[in-house]
């Protein structure tokens, strides 16, 4: 009666997960499952501390890829067969051999919001450049906060004739790592307002974690009209 899509995040190699939902609640993995990216994602140890990394887009599904880092990351674009489920890549650049992902204008993207209107689709994605945090007992650092334009909101527009990502524009830049890291984004319903919240630095497995060490997590507002985000 439909399906179900995840991502593995592997840094090993990203993959999609295709899901049957059948009519008595049970669900199946496709047969044709998992469907590769062909890059790679950011997980630590399955761990992936966002939200709408996939975004259903008619009848087409994108899917962050937040590995490769320190090389930007990118966007992988999927045919659905509504009828089966099975998904088809869709090729981002026509002009090179291989299947092509579109560049994410970032590092480490990771969620990614869609406004669509009678004119134009608007996908917005949130780039986190860098997860640093604290693990164990007691904590110990992994990464460090840094600062980068390549944290950042980028805006594209989806092109429904060619089934491509064009880039438009950098929404917002932060480039200051104490501003947090986009971890989920979304619009309003109308398309006219646009937020997302960043993740601050965590702690994992750390049972008495040093509320000295975090930076402050944060939720930030938008007017969106025409591609452009003022904030609010």
């Amino acid at each position: 009666i439909g399906f179900i899509y995840t991502s593995t995040n592997s840094s090993s190699g990203n993959s999609i997960i295709a899901v049957a939902r059948k009519i008595d609640g049970s669900l199946e993995e496709l047969r044709s499952s998992p469907y590769p990216t062909g890059s790679t994602g950011d997980a630590a140890e399955g761990d992936f501390d966002t939200e709408w990394a996939l975004r259903i887009v008619g009848d087409y599904l994108l899917a962050v890829n937040a590995g490769n880092n320190p090389v930007n990351g990118s966007i992988s674009v999927f045919k659905i067969n509504r009828d089966n489920g099975k998904l088809t890549q869709v090729e981002q650049n026509p002009s090179t051999p291989q299947m092509d992902n579109i560049d994410s204008r970032g590092v480490r993207p990771t969620t990614i919001a869609v406004s669509t209107s009678s004119e134009k689709t608007w996908i917005v994605v949130g780039n986190q450049f860098a997860n640093p945090n604290y693990q164990g007992d007691p904590p110990v650092a992994f990464g460090s906060v840094m600062n980068s334009y390549l944290r950042n909101l980028a805006v594209f527009t989806f092109n429904k004739s060619t089934v491509n990502l064009d880039f438009a524009k950098f929404g917002a830049v932060y480039n200051a790592g104490i501003q947090g890291r986009p971890t989920t984004a979304v619009f309003n319903s109308s398309g006219t307002k646009f937020a997302v919240s960043t993740w601050s630095v965590a702690h994992f497995l750390s049972p008495d974690p040093d509320i000295s060490f975090p930076t402050p997590g944060r939720l930030y507002f938008y007017a969106f009209a025409f591609g452009h985000l003022v904030n609010q």
